[in-house]
């Protein structure tokens, strides 16, 4: 029932709001349409396009077959069903550290949690991403807790490696998961020898065999190596050389600068590798000649992406595009709380790394790249997973202080 009702919020939401596609999900539109006709993963001029990461791309493709046209709400309406499925994981990874009842809740919480709602009425990779990274720490679970076999060690990595043809950024997830699990599996080195080793080494595999065939594409068609996409250059340089605004204000996010010199040149460039590859040697020869301004920025970029604020899932105007993320602010209270009571539940120890990789990875990539309530977006429907358990732990402290405050006036 809980995820019926998530379906419905979504698809009210897809039906009553749908976001035109604009910037990245013009480029979801484009691509789509593109390899729906048989034409290939080339932009509209009949070039080979390599800045998105396929995955998405491909799921949309898929329903516009379906659907039978170009048809953005039949890929919202896929979305909420692949938001329902979110739910039901996020219930399911809730029951199985605290229990049933609070799984549930979790669930409900989930289902009605609007930065998972709004974002399934737009084309945005991460409707398919969250689903992905969830049914990847779901799959996971067995695996740390030493219950799982190589079947499960190769589902994860091959879904750790989907998720990076989803979301590039994934990368950073797949890195944090593979070196703590290398650790966890070294523990056990002495008593098992090399067999210790051998679900590492099968995640490592799948995720990197996922990953290969199109990274081989990349490099047949841009004669460089690509291992998911060209757009990190791009994001690198301007994460370190961010626009300005009118007001002389950094615009993290944007990377759009035509009167940047660097850019300009940059832009003469036609093999989309090599410019990347330009912008990325221009990024390190600047923090050579000035490497303070790597750590200039931490505080700033950190700010970013915790500050509850968001721009792009919920629906807005050009004139007022900011919104404050009110689901998000008064869940972060029990999502705190619910860490420090999954840390008590028995033998959770290992879960409790298990999604800390995720928030981990999101601030790794923060600190490399930029913050964004956008890159947040995964991070948060992770969180959702503790919530209820955070609640019902400020429940029992406000009835705590409540005695307290009984007994001195008594």
């Amino acid at each position: 029932m809980v995820c019926a009702l998530a379906f419905v919020a979504r698809a009210v939401a897809a039906m009553a709001i749908p976001a035109a596609p604009e910037v990245d999900a013009a480029d979801y539109h484009m691509l789509a349409q593109s390899l729906a006709a048989d034409r290939g993963y080339v932009d509209d001029a009949g070039k080979p396009f390599g800045f998105q990461p396929p995955g998405y791309p491909v799921f949309v493709a898929a329903v516009y077959r379906v659907a039978g046209g170009a048809h953005p709400k039949a890929v919202y309406l896929a979305q909420a069903v692949l938001g329902a499925g979110s739910v039901a994981l996020i219930a399911l990874l809730a029951a199985h550290f605290f229990g049933p009842s609070l799984g549930l809740a979790a669930g409900a919480v989930a289902a009605f949690y609007p930065m998972l709602i709004y974002a399934s009425r737009a084309l945005m990779s991460e409707n398919l991403y969250v689903f992905i990274l969830l049914a990847t720490l779901w799959a996971a679970v067995p695996l740390v807790e030493k219950r799982g076999g190589a079947g499960r060690a190769a589902a994860v990595g091959a879904l750790l490696g989907l998720g990076t043809l989803v979301r590039s950024a994934n990368i950073f997830v797949a890195l944090v998961f593979g070196w703590w699990f290398l650790g966890q599996s070294m523990l056990g080195f002495r008593k098992k020898g090399a067999l210790a080793l051998v679900p590492v080494a099968l995640v490592a595999a799948c995720c990197a065999g996922t990953i290969l065939p199109w990274t081989a594409r990349n490099y047949v068609t841009f004669g460089h190596f690509v291992p998911v996409g060209t757009s990190d250059g791009l994001t690198l340089y301007a994460s370190y050389w961010p626009p300005l605004g009118p007001t002389g204000k950094r615009l993290w996010g944007k990377v759009t600068m035509p009167e940047d010199p660097v850019y300009a040149e940059a832009m003469k460039l036609e093999n989309p590798a090599e410019r990347s590859r330009f912008f990325r040697r221009k990024t390190l020869d600047g923090l050579r000649a000035d490497p303070f301004r790597i750590v200039k920025y931490l505080p700033e970029k950190l700010v970013f992406l915790f500050l509850p604020i968001d721009y792009e899932i919920w629906p807005h105007t050009p004139e007022a595009p900011r919104h404050v993320n009110w689901g998000y602010l008064l869940a972060f209270l029990p999502m705190v709380l619910g860490a420090a009571a999954l840390w008590r539940v028995r033998d959770s120890r290992l879960a409790v790394w298990l999604l800390g990789v995720v928030p981990a990875a999101t601030v790794a990539q923060a600190l490399i790249f930029y913050g964004s309530p956008r890159f947040r977006a995964p991070l948060e429907a992770v969180f959702l997973v503790l919530v209820p358990a955070g609640a019902l732990e400020l429940s029992r402290l406000l009835q705590g202080k409540t005695r307290k405050s009984t007994r001195r006036s008594g």
